[in-house]
């Protein structure tokens, strides 16, 4: 708001002045970590840092071929079904994230579990009908949430 008497700008937490210019006192990192404060604007740049906020997702097919993914940088797979997410920025510690794991279209598989490797991988492990391993047809959606 503006002061009617003096002109200038009213400002208090959300709102900074530099000259004439009123500003936006945007969230930092820390921030949204630790909130200290309830009067500062959450920005594109700083709202991936909220612990709520997916971190790493990736969705790939039986074969370990990605088909869509934010933060990982590789799938990577072992025998039929253990596949190893690799992500492009790590987690802070293997205890400060966790992790769903969905399967997605074609026969969907008897199980699958999720085993957090490192900050920077984790393992999948899926059952297909037969209980033998992958089913080529059915795709994996990984999400991770946490700090990094």
């Amino acid at each position: 708001s503006i002061n009617a008497t003096t002109g200038a700008f009213a400002t208090s937490g959300l709102l900074a002045t530099s000259g004439n210019t009123l500003q936006v006192v945007p969230v930092t990192k820390t921030d949204q970590q630790t909130p200290t404060s309830n009067a500062l604007a959450v920005t594109p740049l700083h709202q991936q840092d909220h612990d709520s906020a997916a971190k790493a997702w990736v969705f790939f097919n039986g074969s370990g071929t990605i088909q869509s993914s934010y933060n990982v940088s590789s799938v990577s797979q072992g025998s039929a079904g253990n596949y190893l997410v690799n992500f492009t920025t790590p987690f802070a510690s293997t205890t400060s994230f966790g992790a769903n794991v969905t399967p997605v279209g074609g026969g969907a598989p008897v199980g699958i579990v999720a085993a957090i490797n490192s900050a920077s991988q984790i393992q999948v492990f899926t059952l297909g009908t037969s209980f033998t391993g992958a089913d080529p047809s059915v795709g994996t959606m990984v999400t991770c949430y946490g700090r990094q």
